[in-house]
């Protein structure tokens, strides 16, 4: 056992009690403000890990969970009292206009443009009064984008807070933006009254979007073909909304969508060649500090690239926490290093746990690291490209290992063929971005030709990766649909991973025991879900405008009785 194995008993119940703490807490099973409930529960806590834990060394451990798992309540119970005044003070108001500033890019939807805002003030009774709460700004005008930082007066048109969801299983969009901090909507339509637009203003604040709009320009001036400048902005700039419904659709069909969602896998990408490039500077005394400095900056450069995109910001702390673990600490942990970086996180934005990107970028490196180095070896050949696609294939599967139960439970659905395509695609992304970030860099210093020339090579790799991702839709079976796991499911396969990787770990055949029980939970978990939908019949009139809809339901069969109009209204089915 080396020394830093003691460390992970530290940091992974430190992480695990702030990740359940903040996931009651969302729930509402116990929202209080008394500080002695806070107290009396590390008491508690603390009292059971003595209980519980018949070896000493677990002690520690014990104690840190209780504790962070009451630290954990208490900032996001503190985050959610604050949010809720917020809420009452705008609803208390009598207002009558309000002041709006645009504070991200404009994203484009189907018939608007989307923006986050923040509300700066609302007037009521002829007084002004200074709020700081946040919006989603939905333009009809889709012939200009607005610059963050323009400021709009608002007249006539109130703030509406997002409808619950009224049927069964129906997306909880009023949820899904309060875990962003978003409590209001407003739609704004093109011509109407009692709207003023002031100039944006040109403050630091607005610098590093700004700055993400000029990227967009260059990228959408220098790449002639469409489908390849919607793919590089998205998988550099972390914007989707030059991608297309279709190809958008071909990469999640062959589960190669990671590929676009910027966060641990691109930023790491850039890091591990700047870590390459750099390594003689970590190994000298002075050196490391020029080396960490270095290595801030161009994150920091990226950063501003994406308009400091949240996803590139944590993925950004990911990398930099794992520069300063191997830049100080002889001998260092990737589990503990991965775990410093989210408990960071979460320190400071408990609901960021609730990001379905923030899940899915830490469980494929969680999976990357554990499974990954106890099968590299297994790929040995004499050529370098068959042993370099070995070994993507391997980080591939790993990075599945606790991702799909994620996928399933988010996306009810799973490529058959993702080890087909995810390794060409993951070998390919590298060269995306640098050659990217190359001609951003060349395009900033004015030399055209050689923009123009890797601007030619660029389109050329996105067409090859958009190709290979619409190939699957030719293959029989290319997608299992319609898969559902429940919380309990998603949490023991989880389990059974994690005991899995601690099996082959150690080949401690003990494990073999927990894996079974484990895997039988599941099972007849699994089982009776079935047996009851088996069994359960029931009639359902949902909550559908401009519709009359009802649904029954029998066993394995549904049927729905509607009017004719909702047959073809795809997107109030898809929606509701």
């Amino acid at each position: 056992m080396t020394a830093t194995r003691p460390f992970v008993r530290f940091l992974l119940p430190l992480v695990a009690g702030i990740l359940s703490s903040i996931w009651i807490s969302d729930r509402h099973l116990i929202l209080s403000n008394d500080l002695s409930f806070f107290l009396g529960g590390t008491l508690v806590a603390c009292l059971v890990g003595f209980v519980l834990v018949a070896r000493r060394r677990y002690i520690t451990s014990s104690l840190i969970f209780g504790a962070l798992f009451c630290l954990g309540m208490l900032s996001a119970t503190l985050k959610d009292e604050i949010f809720r005044e917020q809420i009452n003070k705008v609803g208390q108001l009598n207002y009558d206009a309000y002041l709006l500033e645009i504070r991200t890019l404009g994203e484009k939807r189907k018939t608007t443009i989307r923006y986050d805002a923040q509300v700066k003030s609302l007037r009521a009774g002829g007084t002004w009064h200074t709020t700081d709460a946040r919006v989603v700004l939905s333009l009809a005008n889709q012939n200009q984008f607005l610059d963050p930082g323009t400021r709009i007066v608002v007249r006539g048109r109130p703030l509406q807070r997002p409808a619950p969801p009224r049927n069964p299983n129906e997306f909880d969009y009023q949820k899904y933006l309060e875990r962003k901090g978003i409590a209001w909507t407003v739609y704004l339509p093109e011509g109407v009254s009692g709207v003023v637009y002031e100039d944006s203003p040109t403050g630091i604040t607005t610098w590093p979007q700004r700055f993400s709009t000029w990227a967009d320009a260059e990228l959408r001036t220098t790449l002639k073909t469409q489908s390849s400048y919607g793919l590089v902005k998205a998988m550099v700039l972390a914007r989707r909304d030059d991608l297309g419904a279709d190809l958008l659709n071909a990469y999640i069909q062959s589960g190669a969508v990671h590929v676009l969602a910027v966060s641990g896998l691109h930023v790491g990408i850039l890091f591990l060649l700047l870590s390459k490039i750099l390594v003689g500077l970590r190994k000298k005394r002075l050196g490391r500090f020029v080396y960490l400095g270095l290595i801030f900056l161009f994150l920091t450069f990226y950063a501003l690239i994406t308009g400091l995109s949240p996803s590139v910001l944590r993925a950004s702390l990911m990398c930099f926490t794992f520069a300063l673990s191997q830049t100080f600490s002889r001998r260092h942990d990737g589990v503990n290093t991965l775990a410093i970086s989210a408990f960071i996180i979460l320190l400071f934005d408990p609901m960021a746990l609730f990001a379905v990107g923030f899940q899915l970028s830490y469980a494929a490196v969680l999976g990357i690291m554990l499974f990954y180095p106890l099968f590299k070896e297994t790929v040995d050949s004499k050529y370098r490209v068959v042993k370099w696609l070995g070994q993507i294939t391997l980080v591939s599967l790993a990075a599945q290992v606790f991702t799909f139960p994620l996928s399933i439970y988010y996306f009810h659905q799973f490529p058959t063929y993702f080890l087909l395509v995810n390794p060409v695609v993951i070998g390919l992304t590298p060269i995306l971005i640098y050659s990217t970030l190359a001609i951003l860099s060349i395009s900033w210093i004015g030399f055209v030709p050689l923009t123009q020339l890797l601007a030619y090579w660029t389109d050329g790799v996105a067409r090859v990766m958009n190709s290979i991702v619409e190939l699957p839709k030719s293959l029989p079976h290319y997608l299992l649909e319609r898969l559902d796991f429940d919380f309990l499911e998603v949490g023991v396969l989880l389990l059974i991973m994690l005991v899995l990787y601690k099996l082959l770990e150690s080949r401690d055949f003990a494990y073999i025991k927990p894996v079974f029980l484990s895997c039988l939970l599941f099972f007849t978990y699994a089982l009776a879900l079935t047996l009851n939908e088996f069994t359960t019949s029931e009639t359902l009139f949902h909550y559908v405008p401009k519709h009359t809809v009802m649904s029954v339901t029998k066993g394995q069969k549904a049927y729905i009785l509607s009017n004719a109009a909702f047959k073809n209204d795809t997107l109030a089915y898809n929606f509701h």
